[in-house]
């Protein structure tokens, strides 16, 4: 895949500090749940779109769990969403949801 060089670094970072949130045994769930809101604010529509069609691919089902813990495509641009309905379908609506 072509843009696997350039976009394989970016979601894999993000996936390992999502993984690192989760797994952190020092702090609780309001403050894993802070740190992954502090991402999520960082990231633009086309970066949560991207994340969304990412997840759903069969290379990375591993990211699935925490886009859903998280709620990592909560700030999709509605046109966003039912342009790319098909990751609420894969996904489900809990990476959706506040």
């Amino acid at each position: 895949m072509y843009w696997r060089p350039y976009l394989g670094p970016y979601l894999r970072l993000l996936f390992n500090v999502l993984r690192h949130i989760r797994s952190n045994n020092s702090i609780n769930d309001q403050e894993k749940s802070d740190y992954a809101k502090s991402l999520r604010a960082y990231l633009s529509d086309a970066e949560i779109v991207l994340i969304g069609l990412n997840a759903i691919s069969d290379n990375a089902k591993e990211m699935v769990s925490p886009i859903n813990d998280f709620h990592m495509l909560r700030h999709m641009d509605p046109a966003s969403r039912r342009n790319f309905a098909l990751i609420e379908e894969t996904l489900g609506s809990t990476a959706f949801e506040d």
